[in-house]
């Protein structure tokens, strides 16, 4: 058989010819964004053109870079809330707070589906004193997605006596999932979930051949469960955690 996606036909005479057309629609296509190594201004305008075009978008990052931030884009957060289907691939880059005023590096909204592939996420810093709040690396909201693959969350630190998930937190009970593949959480600090924090119910956490190590909390030094959430650990490692002050509500990794 023959795939035809354009029918014309024509008759003959001096009257017009009507021409009749069979109207395709094509799929929109996947855009890849390429970002100048170091260039700020570059990776920011990269995710929010991602997130308007109606695309799944992958943002490229040259090799070996750091992208230094030092004041954040929107309220706490260093870059732009990620909304739509972003792949950043990192080539074993940076993502980095310097200097002294605090802000998250990353938030993934309700309808955000981030994936972050070798790429490092690092030195993030929140303080929550009064109302429970954190991820002080990456924080994902609603029903939002995010996916590590040879990624490593360090050295971010969540402050406060409400402040959860040094590294990464899940927020709210609309099954956010974190997906963690080859891939280390380590040296993360926060009152609660030092590494991670899930503090909700009806949240996913996928671990495989994932390393959560040398986190720091009062409770929940690796990981830290507050609800009624599923979490599947295949093939990794969770050691050299600690806790100040024991461990509760489904803590886990306090000191291992």
């Amino acid at each position: 058989s023959r795939s035809k996606t354009l029918t014309m036909r024509t008759k003959r005479g001096p009257a017009r010819t009507p021409l009749y057309l069979l109207a395709v629609t094509l799929p929109a296509h996947a855009a890849t964004i390429n970002v100048t190594a170091g260039n700020l201004t570059e990776l920011r305008d990269a995710i929010t053109t991602a997130n308007g075009n109606g695309q799944d978008d992958t943002i490229v990052l040259p090799s070996g870079s750091t992208f230094a931030i030092t004041t954040p884009d929107n309220g706490v957060n260093g870059l732009p809330v990620v909304t739509s289907r972003i792949t950043i691939q990192g080539n074993d880059s940076t993502i980095q707070r310097t200097g002294a005023t605090e802000f998250r590096l990353i938030e993934v909204s309700g309808t955000g589906d981030l994936t972050l592939d070798r790429l490092t996420v690092k030195g993030g810093r929140v303080t929550f004193a009064a109302s429970r709040d954190g991820g002080a690396g990456i924080r994902v909201a609603g029903a939002g997605k995010i996916t590590l693959t040879n990624a490593t969350v360090t050295q971010n630190a969540c402050n406060g006596a409400q402040c959860q998930g040094g590294g990464i937190l899940l927020v709210d009970n609309q099954s956010p999932i974190a997906t963690l593949t080859d891939s280390t959480v380590s040296m993360n600090s926060a009152n609660t979930g030092g590494g991670i924090s899930l503090n909700h119910n009806d949240q996913s956490l996928v671990l495989t051949r994932t390393t959560v190590s040398d986190n720091t909390a009062n409770e929940g030094g690796g990981i830290a469960t507050n609800g009624q959430d599923t979490v599947t650990i295949t093939d990794s490692t969770i050691t050299g955690n600690s806790v100040s002050q024991g461990t509760s509500g489904g803590a886990l990794g306090g000191g291992a």
